[in-house]
């Protein structure tokens, strides 16, 4: 149950691991509402997108990023943090387009 009324409070504790590359300044985080069982032929909705930028200090701890579904339409909010790999470390290299 939220605090806001009409609102719900999902928890979606993962980690994600996606390609890196130094030179990306985002990262764009889509939620989509997904029906139950794949048998139900309803398509996914969007909830709401976040966009992180990759350089804030925030990113080192849980912070909280506005969701938003059009230019001016807040839905809620969604809790990022990000990893980044160690300078030494190997990384996944991106795919060739």
């Amino acid at each position: 149950r939220s605090a806001i009324p009409g609102h719900e409070d999902c928890f979606f504790f993962k980690t994600i691991e996606i390609p890196y590359d130094q030179r990306q300044q985002l990262l764009v985080v889509d939620i989509f509402e997904c029906e139950p069982t794949p048998k139900m032929d309803i398509p996914d909705d969007l909830i709401g997108r976040a966009t992180v930028p990759l350089a804030d200090p925030r990113l080192e701890q849980p912070a909280e990023w506005p969701l938003a579904r059009g230019p001016w339409e807040f839905v809620g909010a969604v809790t990022v943090s990000v990893e980044f790999p160690a300078p030494e470390e190997e990384v996944w290299p991106l795919p060739d387009i």
